[in-house]
């Protein structure tokens, strides 16, 4: 074969490789944005870090009609603290891990796209509008994704039509300022998902994160953020969350201070796990590496 047939079939498959690398999935998501908390008490566990603990509010706690939540920035992700009647459910009386908010590498719509390429029932795009200064807005669009994560929680995309960096930037300068506040905040390291067919859930996962790094099985990372982590377990459910800390020591110190139990496992504690009773939040606080 000459030369410039050879660039040009070398040039075609690379041309094809890339138009395969856009479609591969990528779209669909690109991070985790938030994870929703629910409880019947909302302002108890949103007051605790707020003001207690000093964690940057994202935007307080808001009645939407239907739902109610507030946002606190953890370091690298947003925890939201509601009620989510408009999800469907009833509200527990201890926290739950309730759900997690996708943001979208390019779009909403770019993610419907490549939900049904990969073949992952979805809802239709459900944009929240708002009525204000005589039109009505859009304030983000969500949608939902199905038959991946456990049953009693949401997945879905959210796509915010304003900018949300602004936010969170300020909160991150907050943080960094306050050095954490008194827990020394770094950010949430993993995100528990229980199962009992570990296998099923893993292909289930990988299909919805294609260009996430698998660094061990059942283990994704994506661009930033939290680690999802799949576990063996009795029944498929959100479990928990690891929120590093940059001492443990100063951590005890601050729940002491508070007058927040929690159960200390020595390279580890746990609010509202194994014996705990702080809030009932499902958290395990670690050291940072």
């Amino acid at each position: 074969m000459s030369l410039r047939p050879l660039l040009l079939l070398l040039a075609a498959c690379y041309s094809a490789g890339a138009m395969a690398a856009q479609t591969s999935g990528d779209a669909m998501v690109s991070r985790i944005d938030h994870i929703l908390i629910e409880q019947k008490a909302t302002d108890d566990s949103f007051q605790l870090f707020a003001n207690q603990l000093q964690v940057p509010v994202i935007w307080p706690m808001v009645k939407y009609g239907p739902f109610s939540s507030g946002g606190l920035y953890f370091g690298n992700v947003v925890l939201e603290f509601g009620q989510f009647a408009a999800l469907g459910g009833v509200a527990p009386e201890s926290p739950r891990l309730a759900g997690i908010a996708f943001q979208p590498l390019k779009s909403a719509a770019a993610s419907i796209v490549e939900l049904e390429q990969h073949q992952i029932a979805h809802g239709p795009a459900e944009p929240f509008t708002t009525y204000r200064d005589g039109k009505t807005q859009a304030l983000w669009t969500n949608v939902r994704i199905n038959g991946i994560g456990p049953g009693d929680s949401w997945l879905f995309v959210c796509e915010y039509h304003f900018d949300s960096k602004l936010r969170q930037t300020a909160a991150h300068d907050e943080l960094q300022k306050l050095k954490g506040g008194p827990l020394g905040l770094v950010g949430v390291k993993e995100v528990l998902i229980e199962t009992p067919d570990l296998q099923a859930a893993r292909a289930r996962w990988k299909n919805l994160l294609p260009s996430a790094i698998e660094q061990e099985a059942g283990a994704f990372t994506l661009s930033s953020g939290p680690v999802i982590r799949l576990a063996q377990g009795k029944k498929e459910a959100l479990r928990s969350l690891t929120v590093e800390v940059s001492s443990l020591s100063q951590a005890r110190t601050a729940l002491a201070a508070q007058s927040i139990a929690y159960d200390d496992k020595g390279t580890e504690i746990l609010l509202g796990n194994g014996n705990g009773t702080a809030q009932g939040l499902p958290f395990r606080l670690v050291q940072r590496d």
